[in-house]
């Protein structure tokens, strides 16, 4: 029984010891247990959205650079915003997918935003 233990924890040791990422790899290692939910409608912890912002689209990317807040294209290729400022028309990028291979459509992003608010 010893040495079931011992070869058991030498295995363990190995492996783990052959799990070291190349040094320009940032591994970084956190609590996920405050995760409450993947959809992005419903999260508001920031840790969630950090998640969230490697599995989904932003219609537009919201950066600061250089101390300004920029607007850069996402899902939305470009956008036009009316003179009242009250009615905003994205054109999207053609060919965007979803995981299942889908295209995304005007009535997806007008779906999430619906969802969104309620």
């Amino acid at each position: 029984m010893r040495y079931g233990v011992s070869f058991f924890i030498v295995l363990v040791m190995g492996i783990a010891g052959s799990a070291v990422p190349p040094k320009d790899i940032l591994v970084i290692g956190a609590r996920t247990d405050i995760i409450v939910d993947l959809d992005p409608a419903r999260t508001y912890e920031v840790f969630t959205n950090l998640i969230i912002e490697q599995y989904y689209d932003a219609l537009v990317n919201i950066l600061i650079e250089g101390g300004e807040v920029v607007a850069k294209p996402g899902l939305a290729q470009r956008w036009e915003v009316s003179e009242d400022g009250l009615t905003w028309t994205f054109h999207l990028r053609r060919g965007a997918k979803f995981h299942s291979g889908r295209e995304v459509t005007v009535d997806d992003v007008i779906y999430s935003f619906t969802r969104s608010l309620l």
